[in-house]
């Protein structure tokens, strides 16, 4: 049973050691302002929309 024990303690460890690699990745993205593509009548291409069966 010491043996699952410590093997899961490891996990814990290995687990928390890579979330805090991907934490400054995250916050870089969260802090980066998202371009933002905002479509107008002028960017269509003149056809209807399929119809939906």
């Amino acid at each position: 049973m010491e043996f699952v024990n410590a093997r899961m303690r490891e996990e814990n460890a290995l687990q928390q050691r890579l979330w805090e690699g991907l934490a400054p990745q995250r916050e870089q993205a969260e802090a980066a302002p998202q371009e933002q593509v905002l479509e107008t009548p002028d960017d269509g291409t003149g056809e209807e929309p399929a119809s939906v069966q």
